[in-house]
């Protein structure tokens, strides 16, 4: 199984990295410069963590069985009737996959989430199994 580092921490690693930077590199400003430089630094960080201005929006993969609703004609029927399945709120919905042998596609489905969780098995790619 492949570790991997989610893209928040490398974000706030690279910050911290920039930050580094541009203290190490500062022998000409002023120290209150070098301050007010690292708080916008920080501000904006928290101001795009901070879920006021931005909403945080989660997606999941699910294995779907009515493959007569993928077409672009019955899209609003489609998201009913995942909404109606899934209990999600429903924002965007992309078809992957479909499998007219199995009567199945897979459906990568992005939902407002209440709970800002990182789910490991959203990173799946495909079904196991047959």
């Amino acid at each position: 199984m492949k570790a991997s580092v989610p893209i928040r921490e490398m974000t706030y690693l690279f910050i911290i990295i920039a930050l580094s930077v541009i203290n190490a590199l500062s022998a000409q400003i002023s120290y209150v410069e070098l301050i007010v430089t690292n708080c916008i630094f920080i501000l904006v960080t928290w101001l795009l963590e901070s879920e006021r201005w931005l909403k945080h929006v989660s997606c999941k993969l699910i294995l779907y069985d009515k493959t007569q609703l993928i077409v672009p004609e019955k899209r609003e029927e489609l998201t009913a009737d995942l909404c109606h399945r899934t209990g999600l709120n429903i924002q965007k919905i992309e078809i992957g996959h479909v499998d007219f042998l199995r009567d199945a596609a897979l459906i990568k489905v992005y939902y407002e989430s209440e709970v800002r969780e990182i789910n490991s098995v959203d990173t799946v790619t495909r079904f196991l199994g047959k």
